[in-house]
């Protein structure tokens, strides 16, 4: 790796490679380590790459506060959450969260605390596979809510809500990567979490909507009218063309998503409330939700997302195969 000289007054610099400035932690740092030997001079650091602590309190609150205190720590990079509270029954409360977070495990259990580490990590490629699964799982969240609207039938609700535990799983692990790993350029990190945000958002509406129609139905109201279903099935439809943008690099499919958003949102929404029944309100209400939030999503940027993070899962593949030949030949050596 060659750097070129840069002269000053009464000295010269060389730049340093980003990468090996954060992979070792210093951005922030004032100095490191110079070593003459001979001809050569070697650059070193005692900083490693830390493993960041955090100490939580968990009193005077309830399990959705618990959950977002615990999540929080997660997202932010946090490699040890030290975990207080005075009552053993949040203990089950912060189980539950931490079966939603992959790579993490309680690794030490007191009467009135318990450490939480991060055990492990999926590599760069894994997390390529995880942000597909998790769009294509919110695919077959909709499908599901559908099929029920067509059988007027919403007693599976337990499915459901597995269903969206996994999405958030995926989601909560793909925002921590990207954060930790460097998954892709800062600027792009900014949208790729807003766009995983957005996704469980989307999700949420599907499962909502699930949710209220599973209590209507023991009123047995009557079945959704055809156009009402047809005005959801339009707004899936935007989900799509999103699909095709995110996985295809395909921005024509933003105008089409614009099209049809301002269609349903802005024109024939307003229109359907009026003399409907309580179920297509609520069907009503969250297709236009969905349809919003997956317009937000489908913004030009979106093209390009996932042809990054193809190019550096590729790139960092590579770079572990050139380090296994290297530790190869230095056995052989040894």
């Amino acid at each position: 790796m060659k750097r070129k000289l840069i002269k000053q007054k009464s000295a010269f610099t060389i730049t340093l490679p980003i990468d090996w400035i954060r992979e070792n932690n210093l951005e922030n740092a004032e100095e490191i380590e110079l070593t003459q030997e001979n001809n050569s001079i070697l650059i070193s650091t005692e900083s490693k790459p830390k493993n960041l602590k955090k100490t939580i309190n968990l009193n005077n609150g309830d399990e959705h506060y618990y959950r977002i205190l615990i999540e929080n720590g997660y997202l932010r990079g946090i490699d040890v959450l030290n975990l207080n509270y005075d009552d053993e029954k949040v203990f089950e409360i912060i189980q539950n969260v931490i079966s939603n977070l992959i790579g993490f495990e309680i690794i030490e259990q007191k009467k009135y605390s318990c450490l939480i580490s991060q055990t492990a990590m999926p590599t760069t490629d894994e997390f390529e596979a995880i942000i597909q699964r998790l769009i294509y799982l919110i695919e077959y969240l909709s499908q599901q809510t559908l099929d029920s609207i067509n059988l007027n039938s919403f007693n599976n609700l337990k499915k459901f809500e597995k269903i969206i535990a996994d999405i958030r799983k995926f989601s909560l692990f793909c925002r921590r990567t990207i954060h930790k790993q460097k998954i892709v350029s800062r600027t792009d990190e900014v949208f790729l979490d807003l766009l995983l945000e957005r996704l469980v958002i989307t999700a949420y509406q599907h499962y909502f909507m699930y949710e209220k129609l599973s209590k209507l139905n023991e009123k047995k109201e009557t079945k959704v009218r055809k156009e009402i279903i047809e005005h959801y099935m339009q707004s899936l439809s935007l989900y799509e063309k999103f699909k095709k943008m995110f996985f295809k690099n395909n921005a024509k499919e933003f105008f089409e998503i614009n099209k049809i958003w301002n269609k349903l949102y802005m024109k024939e929404s307003q229109k359907k409330f009026k003399n409907c029944s309580e179920k297509e309100s609520i069907i009503l209400f969250h297709s236009m939700n969905h349809a919003f939030e997956v317009f937000l999503m489908a913004q030009p940027n979106t093209t390009e997302l996932y042809e990054e993070i193809q190019k550096l899962a590729k790139k960092w593949i590579y770079l572990q195969k050139i380090e296994e030949l290297y530790l190869k030949f230095l056995n052989t050596l040894s």
